[in-house]
């Protein structure tokens, strides 16, 4: 089923009869574009030796830009869907890795209509921002289904909701790929590193993949259905090695392609994080030192031989981390990654919650010292600013600029010095892009949520750093509900009590991950 111009072709992928989408299901749509177009952006995928002007960036809106605009008939409703690029894999275990079967169709769009009836599709298609003549059009009927919608706010503005129905997300976090992964280079004693510099791209193998896969399936055959994953900068994180190019890790977006598939089929829910806090990060938690900011040692001192990639947005020694969250440029190319991500994997009744950075309180910090953030400086000043203007500029692209309001829009926040009036507060929790606020509060305690009660249980005492009373304060502030986003006794806690600390907060937490 396909629409065709003289060299622009539009193709529905994923049914026979179009007559019979259905409703809050994905809708894929291939793009096969003309031998021009096709030849200049693998010339840039494959770091072809000819002038840029012979390029294409298929990643970067100002390179390459298709958008369908899907109207519903009836209702005049109408949304409007980036494509993104897209290669098709098959799985080797042979190589343990994965094998490029080719696609005629580059260029994807997903959708899932909301509304049964009849729908248009008109494809365009921009070159370096310079409008292609021809539009592809696609008409297709979506029939009602089972399928619940979308995730959104309850209106008592303290509970998600679906299908009417309040909801509540208990579950675990499955960050990313993980078990029997070497996620820093250097070996044991005596043997050679585990990766090279030239394959920071390829650190997690297939096997690793399909280990994590099977951990989700056996949660969820267990009756878990809410999980919360971080993009890695070893496993899952689409840009790591260059700015605005993603090429050598679409093998990674396509297991995540599963993981969503297999949520969907089986009625598990994502709490899906965009960036786990390492690449900003001047020395990483866990000596996560090949996924940090730039080639620093734990002692602060920089180590100028390292031949391992830093981090893209660093741009050599002299640059902030906090810089790549407020700088003009770089927000631009953050932005292009949120696009895709959103492309991608935005479609999905199975992503509840887009949230922007995993413990952005750590921005700066050489691990084992003080988080900059936590101190009332100039430079802690600056951090918690650029924490809050990224927040904001990425919340208010998703809402605003890509019109996306599928999923809901989270952040993740710093709670340690909450009573400390406003200046340890990210002031984006007020934003009205920003949905969802969540924290992650790690203790061994028993009675965390609860510390003391008179007769009056009900009533906080006045010095009270209780959890609940966090959380009654925090959804006060901000208007909006809170969320546990990993929570804990902490490291090294569960070894010694077989858990016991997890089953006392998973019968405690309204919300959890």
């Amino acid at each position: 089923v396909s629409a065709q111009t003289n060299s622009i072709e539009a193709k529905v992928l994923n049914y026979a009869d179009i007559m019979q989408v259905k409703q809050f299901d994905k809708l894929e749509i291939g793009v096969k574009l003309p031998n021009q177009i096709l030849v200049r952006m693998n010339n840039f995928l494959k770091h072809s030796n000819v002038a840029q002007s012979e390029k294409i960036n298929p990643f970067l809106q100002w390179e390459l830009d298709i958008e369908a605009v899907m109207t519903h008939t009836e209702t005049g409703t109408v949304k409007k869907i980036p494509a993104f690029y897209y290669r098709e894999y098959e799985r080797d275990t042979k190589s343990n890795s994965w094998k490029d079967v080719g696609t005629n169709y580059p260029m994807r769009i997903r959708f899932a209509p909301p509304l049964a009836g009849n729908w248009s599709c008109e494809i365009t298609v921009k070159v370096k921002e310079k409008e292609n003549s021809e539009h592809p059009n696609l008409r297709f009927v979506v029939v009602k289904s089972e399928n619940k919608g979308f995730v959104s706010v309850h209106p008592n503005k303290r509970n998600l909701q679906l299908d009417g129905k309040i909801l509540f997300p208990v579950g675990v976090n499955f960050p990313s790929p993980t078990k029997n992964v070497n996620n820093y280079h250097t070996g044991a004693p005596g043997k050679p590193d585990n990766f090279s510099p030239k394959e920071t791209h390829k650190v997690t193998k297939l096997s690793e993949w399909m280990t994590y896969h099977k951990d989700i399936e056996a949660y969820s055959d267990q009756g878990g259905k809410f999980i919360r994953v971080l993009q890695s900068g070893w496993s899952s994180l689409l840009e790591f090695e260059e700015k605005g190019n993603y090429f050598d890790r679409q093998p990674y977006a396509w297991e995540q392609d599963r993981l969503l598939e297999y949520c969907e089929q089986n009625g598990v829910y994502i709490h899906f994080n965009l960036m786990q806090q390492e690449p900003i990060m001047k020395y990483g938690n866990y000596d996560m030192f090949d996924w940090d900011w730039s080639h620093y040692n734990s002692n602060k001192s920089y180590f100028e031989q390292d031949i391992f990639p830093e981090y893209c947005y660093a741009d050599g020694q002299n640059k902030e981390p906090h810089q790549s969250l407020t700088e003009e440029g770089d927000l631009r190319y953050h932005e292009q990654r949120t696009r895709y991500y959103i492309a991608r994997y935005g479609y999905s009744t199975s992503v509840y919650l887009f949230e922007m950075l995993s413990e952005p309180w750590h921005v700066d910090e050489f691990s084992g010292n003080v988080e900059p953030f936590t101190v009332d400086d100039e430079l802690g000043k600056t951090v918690r600013k650029a924490v809050q203007l990224y927040h904001e500029r990425i919340a208010s692209y998703i809402k605003e600029t890509l019109g996306h309001t599928n999923q809901l829009v989270g952040v993740d926040i710093y709670t340690a010095k909450f009573y400390e009036g406003e200046t340890f507060i990210d002031q984006s929790i007020y934003h009205p892009a920003i949905d969802v606020v969540s924290f992650n509060p790690y203790t061994a305690a028993p009675d965390k949520m609860i510390i003391a009660k008179s007769e009056g249980n009900n009533n906080f005492l006045a010095n009270e750093n209780s959890m609940a009373r966090m959380i009654s304060s925090l959804s006060a502030k901000s208007g909006k509900p809170v969320m546990i986003a990993e929570g804990g006794a902490g490291d090294g806690v569960d070894d010694c009590c077989n858990f016991s600390q997890q089953y006392l907060d998973m019968m405690s937490f309204g919300f959890t991950g």
